[in-house]
């Protein structure tokens, strides 16, 4: 029973997370925030002994009135007065400064940090510093680790270094406010190390993330919200918390402890704890009403939006740019739930809050109920309905460099009726021939049959792709003589490679070809660069049974060019020892995922020059 137990409690501590301790404290302009353990911060300078940083005081008050060639300092030491390792981050913060003629007082103002400081600076002192330990005022951030009972000490020096532009902040100058003034305070992030051992050894605590603050002060008869942006590009966090001007004067801090995405039931899930403090103390419920927004993935349908496990049913989404917002009168947790229903989407704002959808492909959302400039007679990108898997899909494309085609037994309605679908049946090489003056093409190929007597060449940059169901798209190669082999010819004759895209579809090419020569769905020669994506290639049993071709032994006034060719997650059908040829000359074959169906694990002739690898699609430098 003692063992029962045992792996019973052990199981069930398998499936939680971990959580790290946190603490923080705060002075009146300046934070100190550890996001874990007990980190203390004291300051000195020449006024006064050594004290620790408090809610109620402020720092580099030395200088009341600046003017060029002031300096002030301070000496900080950062103590872990805690139990565990800890890393931590020092900076310094320039906020609510006065800026006149597009000059930031902030900007005039330099510093200087020296570690294991031990000095008492005068003004005379600071020409001893070197230029290149001078930085400016907001770029400062110093790392560092700390032990148990361990310190760092830095000197900080301020000095506001005289410039050409420093006269437009004179009191005499009319273009000054009745004040000039910037409130300058440090930062403290800190949070465990990976140095102790525990249960899960060493490395338990080695993702413990910084937490991530935002600092602003509300005054008296304030008319604006203070706006506190807490972002963090490395974590994902953008979560902004607005202070209304009617709320309680005073020093202002928001906290982000947590971001977190999670997948449930299919949806996505973001948790996050946001904290709000007001002079060092956590704000707590009441009448005060602040904004809190938070930025999710763009194109996708919001399922619940939650504070303290509570639905929360009034806020607002912009399907465009992912932002949420919502009011709150208490703080943490929240949890925004979304499932998405674009993939790859492109979106440009036309003007102030007006966005028109460029590109993307959109399940059981018709993108022209976002952008109705897609269903506009003269509009320059279309929305492409079809069907596949069972699910309506719509892809957005450019009118002037698309042609949609189907054929004689197609079964097709444009659901936003603004764009010409061309019967294609027996003339898919005339719609694609006729492309090719263009830079980049989209050739999008509706359900149906479509049967080819004539090489389909392609002699520039295109996708060529098919909207619905793989085994209901089929193009079949009805004819081939020796000089009218290929399907797909992709043949690169300009002076700069063409890449050509061909994916989701059936290809039939079992049709002989004269001479007895080998015929195949798709080559690649010269000049170009091809990649074939979900493909089903169907073929016969004699010599005309190759599925790709790379022929890199052909040239262009003399010149052979490598010719490339990528195949990913394509099913050929074929009796064959192999599916692929390569010719002598220049070229280049990769192959991922493909499954090759008379039972041998033999591609091709020359198996040697084949390689597995899997690329990016928009990679074409292979």
């Amino acid at each position: 029973m003692s063992f029962v137990s045992m792996f019973l409690c052990f199981t069930m501590l398998l499936g939680t997370t971990y959580a790290w301790f946190t603490d923080s404290v705060a002075s009146s302009i300046n934070t100190i925030v550890a996001g874990n353990l007990d980190v203390e911060l004291y300051h000195t300078n020449n006024k006064v002994n050594e004290k620790k940083v408090t809610d109620t005081e402020t720092l580099f008050t030395e200088v009341e009135k600046w003017e060029p060639g002031v300096m002030v300092w301070e000496k900080f030491t950062v103590r872990n007065e805690g139990d565990l390792a800890l890393k931590y981050e020092f900076a310094l913060n320039a906020t609510n400064a006065t800026v006149i003629d597009n000059v930031s007082f902030a900007e005039l103002l330099m510093v200087s940090v020296i570690k294991d400081a031990d000095f008492d600076y005068t003004r005379e002192s600071v020409a001893d510093i070197p230029v290149e330990n001078w930085t400016s005022l907001s770029s400062f951030t110093e790392t560092g680790e700390l032990e148990k009972n361990e310190k760092d000490i830095y000197g900080v020096v301020i000095y506001w270094m005289p410039s050409s532009r420093d006269n437009v902040f004179n009191m005499n100058n009319e273009k000054t406010e009745s004040s000039v003034k910037v409130d300058i305070g440090v930062t403290l992030l800190a949070t465990q190390m990976e140095a102790e051992f525990d249960s899960f050894g060493k490395d338990y605590d080695a993702n413990a993330q910084f937490p991530v603050i935002a600092v602003g002060t509300l005054s008296e008869n304030a008319i604006a919200p203070i706006i506190l942006e807490n972002i963090d590009e490395e974590t994902g966090v953008n979560v902004i918390v607005s202070v209304p001007a009617d709320a309680s004067a005073g020093n202002y801090r928001s906290e982000v402890t947590e971001y977190k995405l999670e997948t449930v039931d299919g949806a996505t899930v973001v948790n996050t704890n946001i904290s709000l403090y007001k002079d060092g103390t956590p704000v707590e419920d009441g009448a005060t009403e602040y904004s809190v927004t938070l930025k999710i993935l763009p194109m996708s349908n919001i399922t619940k939006v939650m504070h303290k496990e509570e639905e929360i049913t009034n806020y607002d989404y912009n399907v465009f740019t992912g932002v949420i917002t919502f009011k709150t009168t208490s703080f943490s947790p929240f949890a925004v739930e979304y499932v998405s229903f674009a993939e790859d989407v492109m979106v440009e704002e036309k003007a102030e809050d007006e966005y028109k959808i460029v590109k993307g492909t959109f399940e059981n959302v018709n993108p022209a109920t976002l952008d109705h400039t897609l269903a506009d007679v003269d509009s320059e990108y279309i929305a492409i309905n079809y069907e596949k898997n069972g699910n309506t899909y719509y892809v957005v494309s450019e009118r002037a460099a698309t042609a949609v085609v189907q054929s004689t037994d197609s079964d097709y309605t444009a659901e936003n009726g603004n764009y010409t679908v061309t019967n294609a049946n027996g003339k898919l090489y005339k719609v694609i021939s006729d492309l090719k003056n263009n830079e980049h093409s989209t050739v999008y190929i509706l359900p149906g049959t479509y049967n080819e007597a004539t090489t389909v060449n392609v002699y520039s940059s295109m996708d060529i792709i098919g909207l619905g169901d793989v085994e209901d798209i089929k193009i079949v190669k009805t004819s081939s003589s020796s000089s009218n082999r290929h399907l797909f010819n992709c043949n690169g004759t300009k002076a700069d490679y063409i890449e050509v895209t061909i994916s989701n579809m059936t290809l039939d090419v079992r049709e002989k070809t004269t001479n007895n020569k080998d015929n195949a769905a798709v080559q690649s020669i010269r000049k170009t660069k091809v990649k074939c994506y979900d493909l089903d290639i169907i073929k016969g049993t004699a010599l005309d049974a190759v599925a790709f071709y790379v022929n890199g032994n052909n040239a262009i006034d003399g010149v052979k060019y490598t010719a490339y060719l990528y195949v990913e997650s394509c099913t050929l059908n074929t009796t064959r020892e192999f599916g692929i040829v390569t010719t002598a000359g220049n070229y280049k074959f990769y192959h991922s995922g493909l499954t090759y169906n008379n039972g041998t694990t033999a591609y091709t002739k020359n198996s040697g020059s084949i390689l597995n690898k899997t690329l990016d699609a928009d990679v074409w430098d292979w």
